[in-house]
């Protein structure tokens, strides 16, 4: 058995398009995507610099309407176990090299790359799709 045949990729290269609101465009794809009504975001990219609350609400009001109930992956004791627990996981887009520094600092890396092998749906916008990629070097974040 193929053991990639159980990865479920939701990728998007922004999560807004002009004149829409964050998540407008997407929303009804991502929620049929996930077959779940809970999402842990990923808040580590920090567009603009937000902060990890700020961006997590981003979603969950986006989200709200539609029934999902979003969590903040940093909001969690235990982020690796959160990760292995997870219905469905959304990393959203900002800079790919501090979420992808983040990541590698909280030693979470393997256990994203683990549950979504094992089928864990993953979404992923702008700096969260890069992640899905061989390298990160399709980013816009050069330095």
């Amino acid at each position: 058995m193929d053991m990639n045949s159980n990865i479920r990729l939701l990728v998007i290269s922004t999560s807004t398009i002009h004149g829409s609101s964050f998540l407008t465009y997407i929303k009804d794809d991502l929620v049929d995507f996930i077959p779940t009504d809970e999402l842990i975001f990923v808040p580590y990219a920090r567009p603009s610099g937000i902060s990890y609350d700020e961006y997590t609400a981003n979603v969950q009001t986006a989200l709200a309407d539609k029934g999902i109930r979003v969590s903040g992956l940093h909001t969690y004791s235990d982020q690796k176990e959160a990760i292995g627990q997870a219905k469905a996981i959304f990393i959203g887009g900002g800079n790919t090299f501090l979420l992808l520094k983040t990541l590698y600092e909280l030693d979470l890396v393997n256990d994203l790359k683990a549950a979504v092998a094992a089928g864990l749906p993953y979404v992923g916008t702008s700096a969260g799709s890069n992640l899905t990629g061989l390298t990160i070097g399709t980013t816009n974040d050069m330095p």
